[in-house]
């Protein structure tokens, strides 16, 4: 998997490759009063005090479980997002990416997931 920053050629979004061409883009511009982001953690259940640091070579053999997706409540308002990453060539436990947006407002960011060109998966946090 690969992270891609948001800037002008992304649209405002950050958006996740896996070399299947599965992708999870999360919308970055804000507003006002929020905390939002993503972080990787090892759990699906952890928080983002939990959260692994992880360079480009050991992201790049992960691939996206498409079947898996949890959304929780965040703190405030807000919520956050968790899709679950894997190495298909090794028996190591999986990796949990997780979007966030908590704010005091009406502050959203959208998310989606696309598989094969198809949209699976669409919300906002």
């Amino acid at each position: 998997m690969r992270i891609f920053e948001a800037d002008e050629r992304w649209h405002g979004k950050i958006n996740f490759v896996d070399e299947a061409d599965v992708y999870v883009g999360f919308s970055w511009g804000s507003l006002c009063c929020e905390s939002f982001g993503y972080y990787f953690v090892s759990d699906p259940t952890h928080k983002r005090d939990e959260a692994l640091s992880l360079t480009s070579e050991e992201l790049t053999p992960l691939f996206f479980d498409v079947e898996f997706f949890k959304e929780r409540p965040g703190y405030d308002r807000g919520g956050e997002a968790v899709f679950r990453l894997f190495n298909p060539h090794e028996t190591a436990d999986p990796i949990y990416l997780v979007l966030y947006n908590h704010h005091n407002g009406y502050y959203s960011h959208g998310f989606s997931m696309e598989v094969g060109g198809e949209n699976v998966r669409r919300g906002s946090l």
